[in-house]
C-alpha cells in the first residue's frame, strides 16, 4: 500500500459493500480493502483480485473493481487495517452494527499504540433510522468521528457464485456533516443538513411503498420486484398510500408539499423500473423488524394518526406483512400479540382494525376486493 494513498475500509462485502460504496470510492482512487466475517467470501475476492459491477440498462460501462486487499473479520490484518485506515464504511445491516464493535474497539487501540493522531472517520451505510446508535452507546464517538451515510441505490447480484453485480446508475451518498462536523474529501458523498430527516423520509416513504409493493406482491404471487410494482391493484394501492403519507410526512418534518411528492414519485418510479431485476423474496425478508415501532410501516401509521390522515391502506400493508409471516412461520405469538408487543400498538380498537384485515388475507380475498372495502 502506498503511505500516501487514503484508504477505506468497507466492512461488508456483500451487494451495497461492493457494488455501491466501492466503485464511488474507486473514482478518487482510494485504496479499498474489504472485511467480511464470510470465510468463503473472502477467498474468493482474494483469489479472483477482480470483479465487474455493471448498471442496469446498460447505459453506463461496467466498472471493473481491482487492486484491493481482503481480510477475514477475525484476522489480525483486519485489525491492523483498519488501525491504519482514514475511512470506514460499514454495509452490514443496521441490525449487525453492535456485532462489528468488538473489532472496532481491537483497532482504536492499536491505532493509539501506533500514535496516529488523525481522526479516524467512520460512515454507517445502512437502511435503517439510527444506525450508528450502537457505536454511540458503546462511546466509540469518544475515539473516533461517527456519521451516517444514505444508499439510495439497488444492488444485486448477478448470481451468488460470481462476484460481479448489477447496480443502479446512483453517483453519491449523501451523509450528515453535522454529525461528522466536516466536508469529507471524497466526490462520491454529498454534505447534508438535516440529516435525521433526510433518512427517516427516505425510510418512511422509499421503503414503506417497497413494503406494500412486497408484501402485498408475495400475496398475489409475484418474484419479480418491478411486475409487482407495477400490477394495477400494487399500482392503485401506491396511489392510494402516498397521500397520506406524503402529506403526513410534509407536515411533520416542515418540506413543502411539493418536494415531498417529488420525493415520493421518485420512489415509485424506482421501484417499477423493470431494467432494476430485483426479487420479491429479497425486499420480504426480516419481517419482525419491518414491524418496528420506529420502522417503515407502524411509525409511517402513527405519523397518520397523528395528522389525521387517513389510515386504511397502510392498515392493509400491515395486515399483508402479518399474513406474510404466518405463512413463513416467522411468529411465535398471536398476531393480536405481535401488534401489542412487537408493533406497540397499545389501542385494543386500532388493533381489531389491523386483525380484521389481516383475516381478508388468510381469507385469500382479491386484492381488488380488499381496496373496494376500503374505499366503501
Amino acid at each position: 500500500m502506498s503511505s500516501k494513498q487514503t484508504t477505506s475500509i468497507i466492512i461488508g462485502a456483500g451487494q451495497t459493500g461492493r457494488g455501491f460504496i466501492a466503485p464511488l470510492l474507486k473514482k478518487d482512487e482510494q485504496q479499498i480493502i474489504f472485511i467480511d466475517k464470510d470465510k468463503e467470501l473472502i477467498q474468493t475476492l482474494s483469489n479472483k483480485e477482480q470483479y465487474k459491477v455493471r448498471y442496469f440498462g446498460n447505459k453506463l460501462l461496467p466498472c471493473t473493481v481491482k487492486d484491493y486487499y481482503a481480510f477475514l473479520s477475525t484476522e489480525d490484518f483486519a485489525i491492523t487495517a483498519i488501525a491504519k485506515a482514514d475511512y470506514i464504511f460499514t454495509a452490514v445491516g443496521e441490525e449487525q452494527i453492535k456485532n462489528i464493535i468488538p473489532l472496532i474497539r481491537k483497532s482504536l487501540e492499536v491505532r493509539k499504540s501506533m500514535k496516529i493522531d488523525s481522526p479516524l472517520i467512520l460512515v454507517t451505510c445502512e437502511n435503517g433510522v439510527n444506525p450508528k446508535k450502537a457505536l454511540i452507546e458503546a462511546d466509540l464517538n469518544k475515539k473516533m468521528i461517527i456519521t451516517e451515510g444514505i444508499v439510495f441505490c439497488t444492488t444485486l447480484s448477478k448470481n451468488k457464485n460470481n462476484l460481479d453485480l448489477y447496480a443502479e446508475d446512483f453517483d453519491y451518498i449523501p451523509y450528515d456533516v453535522e454529525a461528522s462536523g466536516k466536508h469529507f474529501n471524497l466526490s462520491g458523498f454529498k454534505p447534508i443538513s438535516k440529516f435525521k430527516n433526510l433518512i427517516e423520509r427516505k425510510i418512511f416513504t422509499y421503503n414503506c411503498y417497497s413494503a406494500c409493493i412486497s408484501y402485498i406482491g408475495d400475496y398475489i404471487g409475484y418474484s419479480n420486484y418491478a411486475k409487482a410494482a407495477n400490477d394495477k391493484d400494487i399500482d392503485k394501492l401506491l396511489h392510494l398510500l402516498s397521500k397520506p403519507v406524503n402529506q403526513s410526512i410534509a407536515t411533520h418534518y416542515k418540506v413543502p408539499i411539493k418536494e415531498q411528492e417529488l420525493f415520493s414519485e421518485q420512489a415509485i418510479s424506482k421501484f417499477k423500473n423493470k431494467e432494476i431485476k430485483d426479487t420479491i423474496a429479497r425486499n420480504t425478508r426480516d419481517v419482525h423488524r419491518k414491524l418496528l415501532p420506529n420502522e417503515r410501516l407502524i411509525k409511517p401509521l402513527s405519523l397518520m394518526k397523528q395528522y389525521k390522515q387517513s389510515t386504511n391502506i397502510i392498515e392493509l400493508i400491515i395486515a399483508a406483512a402479518l399474513h406474510f409471516g404466518s405463512m413463513n412461520n416467522q411468529w411465535t405469538e398471536s398476531i393480536d400479540g405481535i401488534l401489542k408487543n412487537t408493533c406497540k400498538i397499545d389501542s385494543v380498537k386500532e388493533r381489531e382494525k389491523i386483525i380484521q384485515k389481516y383475516h381478508w388475507f388468510q381469507k385469500n380475498l382479491p386484492v381488488e376486493v380488499m381496496i373496494n372495502e376500503e374505499n366503501k
